[in-house]
């Protein structure tokens, strides 16, 4: 089952990135950050897979949310960051540095 749905310009967008921008639209006046594991702006994988690992494109060629990445919708990216631990009564989640971020 994926998790991807196409937006209006045709980008498939993963379930974190789209619930991140779901976030924000529902309410512009919101902090919405999105974890990432990847240092990098979550990009269009299937897609880019063979040129990435060809060296023809990079990552940040095609990111998930379009050109101007999940900042350009006022969403804060904190890649390098791996979800470990989730406390739903908290509404934190742990990144395993000691480190809670509210979710």
């Amino acid at each position: 089952m994926s998790t991807a749905r196409q937006d209006r310009g045709g980008r498939r967008r993963t379930g974190g990135v789209a619930a991140a921008l779901a976030a924000r639209q529902q309410d512009a006046a919101a902090e919405v950050m999105l974890l990432n594991d990847e240092p990098h702006e979550p990009y269009e994988k299937r897609r880019l897979s063979k040129a990435v690992l060809t060296g023809k494109v990079t990552p940040h060629d095609a990111p998930i949310a379009g050109p101007k990445g999940v900042a350009g919708s006022g969403v804060v990216l904190k890649g390098g960051t791996r979800v470990r631990t989730i406390d739903r009564a908290a509404r934190r989640g742990g990144d395993g540095n000691r480190r809670t971020h509210r979710v």
